[in-house]
């Protein structure tokens, strides 16, 4: 009987360890998000309007979260390669070329595009209306890549305090970038910059999860929305974000 118990005990002995070890909910994960952006979406300690964002909805998941800066083009890869466990603050779409990933389908954010300009007395209503003005954006923005046309000169820069340097210092009469960011760098370097005209595009911006939470996503979902209808998505927009103005 002792020798029939003994391998009896040792299965049971097993069964309970890989239980009790077994990663049976997420309450003890630090979910790790990454943003290829910096200030006022993500700061360095973490914080900004994603950081904090990210932060409440894991919260009501009873999960930890965090949002890290990455290189836009680095944070992509990243979050693909199961490195990160996702992405803030990326188009419709990245699922079709990262097929690691799954789209939250609720926009986190609208990225208004515009112009600045230290001259109010210009105006510009669509993408011509910048052909007799030198201009200057940021490397690999796509947006501006394909969609202004030939200008008196095109300055492309590598970051944005180089991008409104380029105002401040006189080389360009009209600089390209997206308005929280614009708005968030104009004041830290008081270059005393307008927006001219309206937004020449507008695009929603979503969280993406790698695909080892796919039974996340419906509930980061939901926690997203119920957000945004009691309140606490505004005030955590208007706590972090400069108020579009337009």
């Amino acid at each position: 009987m002792v020798r029939l118990l003994r391998p009896y005990r040792l299965v049971c002995f097993s069964l309970l360890w890989l239980f009790i070890s077994a990663p049976n909910s997420f309450a003890e994960t630090t979910i790790t998000l990454n943003a290829g952006t910096a200030e006022p979406f993500i700061t360095a300690d973490g914080g900004g309007f994603y950081g904090e964002l990210t932060q409440e909805i894991f919260t009501r998941l009873g999960i930890d979260a965090k949002v890290i800066r990455l290189p836009s083009a680095r944070s992509i890869i990243n979050a693909n390669e199961g490195i990160d466990d996702g992405v803030i603050g990326r188009i419709a779409g990245m699922e079709r070329k990262y097929q690691n990933l799954i789209m939250i389908p609720v926009p986190v954010v609208t990225f208004k595009f515009v112009a600045y300009s230290r001259d109010n007395q210009i105006i510009v209503k669509d993408w011509d209306g910048f052909k007799p003005y030198s201009v200057g954006y940021i490397r690999g923005w796509r947006i501006y890549e394909k969609n202004l046309p030939k200008t008196k000169s095109i300055t492309i820069v590598n970051n944005a305090e180089q991008l409104f340097r380029l105002l401040m210092n006189g080389r360009a009469e009209l600089i390209m970038f997206e308005y929280y960011r614009g708005t968030w760098w104009n004041e830290h370097l008081n270059a005393n910059a307008h927006i001219i005209g309206s937004p020449v595009a507008e695009k929603d911006m979503y969280m993406y999860m790698h695909t080892k939470y796919k039974d996340l996503v419906p509930k980061i979902t939901e926690a997203f929305k119920a957000m945004k209808q009691d309140g606490t998505y505004q005030k955590i927009k208007d706590k972090t974000l400069p108020k579009y103005i337009k």
